[in-house]
């Protein structure tokens, strides 16, 4: 299954930026996606069961079209790793960021 990973700024304590929550774009089920993963601990990396395993209303398909939601709007993207030698794709993963790499338009 696809990994997920978290990038932040670091900072010692859980405050995190208003500016998702006020993003119209995002659905209230993709902003409680990202603001539980980055309520996680830095450098957590966990896959798409886990989040699904903290939910009894969403599915594995609801919390993949939420991740979706998040990439759409810049606040995750889906990296692919690749072997150096062969160049065959060796894993795929998202990073999720507390920030939109690109922000709506005003």
């Amino acid at each position: 299954m696809t990994r997920l990973e978290v990038e932040r700024i670091e900072k010692p304590y859980k405050s995190l930026l208003v500016a998702p929550l006020r993003d119209k774009r995002l659905s209230y089920k993709a902003r409680g996606v990202l603001y539980y993963l980055l309520s996680k601990p830095d450098n957590w990396k966990g896959q798409v069961f886990d989040l699904v395993a903290q939910s009894d209303k969403d599915g594995i398909s609801s919390i993949k079209a939420a991740i979706k939601e998040l990439v759409v709007c810049g606040y995750a993207n889906l990296i692919t790793t690749h072997d150096p030698h062969t160049k065959r794709i060796t894993g795929r993963y998202y990073r999720v960021h507390e920030y939109s790499t690109n922000p709506p338009k005003t």
